[in-house]
């Protein structure tokens, strides 16, 4: 019953709190024991789905620091610093911490480009979405747009031409 309540918390997203057992790394000054502690399970989710930014936002740097290599964290992060907040310049970081756990996700590299862009740091951005673009399989468009727009706001139009036509 215990673990069918839990699932469900984390699919239906909705931040209930349940007693775990875990194995604690300095959380409450202890580390090395297990302890039974409170623990919600998907409340940075259903905060995103309700549009509360701050909220959202709250919960993942506590995921995040909690658990810092936890890369889907840092990316689920940088998405809400991003796309939610408007904030590219506080995404890069958590996205390159993502990518830096797990460098052959492209869905990490493209949002770390196209923060990058927004940030309008164009050099980096041209450095991550060239390489990316570059793998045989990469079919992403907004990775190719988003290295578009770097070229463009780096008056490297001749460049941005063909990598906007592979969008």
């Amino acid at each position: 019953l215990g673990w069918a309540a839990m699932a469900t918390a984390v699919l239906q997203d909705t931040g209930e709190v349940f007693p775990c057992s875990v194995v604690l790394d300095g959380e409450w000054g202890q580390s090395g024991m297990s302890l039974s502690v409170p623990v919600r399970l998907g409340l940075a989710k259903a905060m995103v789905a309700r549009r509360d930014v701050a909220g959202a936002i709250a919960e993942l740097q506590k995921a995040t620091e909690l658990d810092p290599k936890n890369a889907a964290a840092q990316y689920e992060l940088g998405s809400v610093l991003l796309r939610m907040k408007g904030d590219a310049a506080s995404a890069t970081a958590p996205f390159q911490k993502a990518v830096a756990l797990e460098p052959s996700n492209t869905a990490y590299a493209t949002a770390l480009g196209s923060a990058l862009v927004g940030a309008q740091q164009f050099a980096p951005a041209i450095d991550v979405l060239t390489r990316l673009t570059a793998l045989p399989d990469y079919n992403q468009p907004d990775g190719f747009v988003s290295l578009g727009q770097a070229y463009v706001q780096g008056k490297r139009y001749k460049d941005a031409v063909p990598v906007l036509e592979k969008a």
